[in-house]
């Protein structure tokens, strides 16, 4: 392993708590935020254990673990783009530092502007709650492509970081109830027009596996649901592999594609 001169230098040192807290006295430089000067010289001065440290007492005195640099890049990613950064970034995650997709200001999320990090691992860009935006379905055998629950339906997905999610969708005409409680006929509709579940999910290479716990429809609880996944330009999009449509039973394939709420 080649380490930079600076690391070089003080590697030999005996680093007790007392010479780990001078690395918070440092002045950066104008036009630098002094929390991300911090974390960079504790990044490029210390070892893995002494960096540790250093992020303990960082953030007891309660500086940002998600300081950006001149360029918006946070320590964290920029440690995940060194070769032997990924026990940093590691470190850096553990004190619940986090790399989120950001925005140039004046543009909406799904349209301009968007820079994601790629460098972060998947499982932490998936985070949060993302509304659909649209959701197609194509026969199998015959390729025909529709909506699959109607044009422009409502669809919420949400991945916590306990490794729960929970799934709503409903159409956009869904029937509204004449009165309370619904007739039998109101409910059948009511059923019918709406997708629901929650349950745990992993991430596996190119794909989110769901494991339902529980859903609108019984006969989907228990079961395992695979998406595979990508995510672009501030987009997430599922596509699955060959199913059985619950509403009406005909084998196809979905295509899902979400924004973040």
């Amino acid at each position: 392993m080649t380490i930079k001169k600076d690391k070089q230098k003080v590697l030999g040192e005996v680093f007790d708590d007392e010479r780990i807290k001078t690395f918070l006295k440092f002045e950066a430089p104008e036009g630098v935020s002094t929390d991300f000067h911090l974390l960079e010289k504790a990044y490029r001065g210390m070892k893995i254990e002494n960096f540790d440290t250093f992020l303990t007492f960082f953030l007891e005195e309660g500086h940002d673990i998600n300081a950006e640099n001149q360029e918006g890049k946070t320590l964290l990613a920029i440690a995940g783009e060194h070769r032997h950064g990924d026990d940093y970034a590691d470190a850096l995650r553990q004190h619940n530092a986090t790399q989120v997709i950001t925005y140039t200001e004046g543009f909406s999320p799904h349209i301009m502007g968007i820079k994601e990090d790629t460098t972060a691992p998947l499982h932490e860009r998936i985070l949060g709650t993302w509304r659909m935006l649209a959701w197609t379905r194509q026969l199998v055998g015959s390729n025909e492509e529709s909506d699959a629950f109607g044009p422009d339906p409502t669809g919420y997905i949400t991945y916590a970081p306990d490794g729960r999610l929970i799934v709503l969708a409903l159409r956009s005409d869904r029937p509204r109830p004449s009165g309370s409680p619904p007739t039998e006929r109101e409910k059948i509709a009511l059923f019918d027009s709406m997708f629901a579940y929650a349950g745990t999910y992993t991430i596996e290479s190119n794909r989110v596996i769901h494991t339902l716990d529980a859903s609108w429809n019984e006969l989907w609880t228990g079961t395992v649901q695979t998406r595979f996944i990508s995510l672009n330009n501030g987009h997430l999009v599922y596509t699955t592999p060959e199913t059985v449509d619950p509403m009406d039973g005909k084998l196809c394939t979905y295509k899902v594609t979400f924004e973040r709420a």
